[in-house]
């Protein structure tokens, strides 16, 4: 009995990707795409499998977001840059303490006898 299945070659990977790339286009015969390279629907289940491991592999290996580049900075500017960055941290830090002092004022001015010490020392009598 003759068969008219072909013998499976041995497929490089490559050419494992490619029959992916087929199989997966819109209307494509994906039978027919098989049944030419002597495989069946499992196999290009394990193919589909692989290229998803091997594309999520080399993604999680690259790591998030693109790599940055070096920018070329002039020693002397960067150490301008860097004081300018701790002045403005100073500031920026006195401005903090400056407004946390102007809310606890106004909070006593808005309620003085909730924050201010109002027993005399004397248990209540």
């Amino acid at each position: 009995m003759p068969s008219h299945a072909r013998k499976p070659e041995r497929l490089t990977a490559k050419l494992k990707f490619e029959i992916y790339l087929k199989s997966r286009e819109p209307g494509a015969p994906v039978a027919e795409i098989l049944r030419h390279h002597g495989l069946h629907l499992d196999d290009l289940k394990r193919i589909s499998d692989a290229v998803e491991v091997g594309a999520l592999t080399e993604l999680k290996r690259r790591g998030p977001g693109r790599k940055t580049v070096p920018i070329p900075v002039d020693p002397k500017q960067y150490r301008t840059l860097q004081q300018e960055l701790v002045r403005k941290e100073k500031a920026l830090l006195e401005l903090a303490v400056e407004n946390t002092l102007l809310k606890r004022l106004e909070a006593l001015e808005a309620h003085p006898r909730r924050h201010g010490s109002t027993s005399t020392g004397s248990n209540g009598r």
